[in-house]
């Protein structure tokens, strides 16, 4: 809930100079400022949220989940994101890790946020794929467009080898 402060019409005519009574001041009409609660949908209020793969399967979003091996463990969070435009959506983020060490992130989201600078690119199954890789940061992985979404996937190239990524992200762009 926010709260933001207006003065009442009358005095505020006065102030901008919609009344013709030049002798009319402050001290006639004072300002009164008077408390309006704005209701925003509680999009302040919205939080990440952990989801299991049901209720992930049950979001309208492109499923962008994997089999998981065994020894692995799946995180899917639901985690609000809010643009330079201040339009809020729900972005997907679906970490793998194996042994406690994260192998892998796959995000789903239906804009497009920061893009790294790809350092090359394929064609995939009809998807232009950017792949990049951040030497400072230690992080590689890729990112695509298919129909109004956007897919990143974020490796950590000490646990998932690179000859690995390829045919992982052919299975994702089916």
């Amino acid at each position: 809930m926010r709260k933001l402060w207006i003065a009442s019409g009358l005095p505020l005519a006065l102030m901008l100079g919609a009344c013709s009574d030049e002798e009319a001041t402050e001290q006639e009409s004072p300002l009164v400022p008077e408390e309006v609660e704005l209701e925003d949908d509680d999009l302040d209020e919205w939080k990440e949220q952990q989801l299991t793969r049901e209720a992930f399967k049950k979001e309208k979003v492109p499923q962008a989940l994997i089999d998981v091996p065994d020894g692995w463990e799946e995180e899917i969070q639901k985690i609000p994101y809010r643009t330079i435009d201040d339009v809020l959506y729900a972005e997907y983020t679906m970490k793998y890790t194996k042994d406690g060490v994260e192998q892998f992130t796959i995000m789903v989201q239906p804009d497009a946020s920061e893009i790294l600078k790809a350092t090359s690119k394929k064609e995939m199954n009809g998807v232009d794929v950017s792949f990049f890789k951040e030497e400072e940061m230690m992080m590689e992985g890729a990112y695509w467009q298919k129909d109004d979404w956007y897919y990143s996937i974020f490796v950590n190239p000490a646990a998932f080898k690179a000859d690995q990524l390829v045919p992982f992200i052919q299975r994702l762009t089916k």
